[in-house]
């Protein structure tokens, strides 16, 4: 009988101890390739080719180099500019990409077929500059403690669609993918 009290004891303490130990390691485990929000990134296709920032008119277009142009940074949608310390990002967060040339936020524009374009000044969700992070699956909830260089997913803009690669006019990404990702709606994180 006792054996039984000290299973369910372990059992309950393990239950009550594990969110604590994910918060703990959250804020002081950071693993050094774990992305966050506030550093520079690339991201990839699942062909090796990048998302790019065309310097002259904005467009978001893919490219097989890897340059200034290519180069993003992360930030979460509420306060863009705002010095905090960095959060880890995970499927479900909710981020702005702001294009290093040119200096403007990545949006999906409605008035243009949802395509994508580095044109926005401020990481507003009613101009379609806010995206969810969510897995290959469709998923929102895996890994616990953020996504690392390398991981796969995909991007869910303000019209609840996904981006993708292939549907594009000149290698343009638009927001008109549904359902559950394929290999053109999936990148995934590099550090330039």
């Amino acid at each position: 009988m006792s054996a039984q009290w000290s299973d369910a004891a372990l059992k309950v303490g393990i239950a009550l101890a594990a969110p604590l130990l994910l918060k703990w390691l959250e804020r002081f485990g950071m693993p050094s390739d774990a992305v966050a929000d506030t550093k520079c990134i690339a991201l990839a296709t699942f062909d090796n080719h990048y998302v790019r920032a065309n310097p002259h008119d904005g467009r978001i277009l893919f490219t097989d180099r890897l340059g200034d142009s290519e180069k993003f940074k992360v930030a979460k949608p509420k306060k863009p500019n705002a010095i905090r310390p960095s959060r880890r990002l995970r499927y479900g967060s909710r981020i702005a990409l702001f294009a290093k040339s040119p200096e403007r936020f990545v949006a999906a524009d409605r008035e243009h077929d949802w395509k994508l374009g580095a044109r926005v000044r401020w990481a507003d969700p009613a101009q379609g500059a806010v995206f969810t992070i969510v897995g290959e699956n469709g998923g929102v909830f895996w890994p616990p403690l953020g996504l690392r260089y390398g991981d796969r997913f995909a991007l869910r803009a303000a019209n609840k669609k996904l981006v993708s690669f292939k549907n594009g006019s000149e290698g343009e990404l638009v927001a008109t993918a549904v359902n559950k990702p394929t290999q053109w709606e999936v990148f995934s994180f590099l550090s330039p």
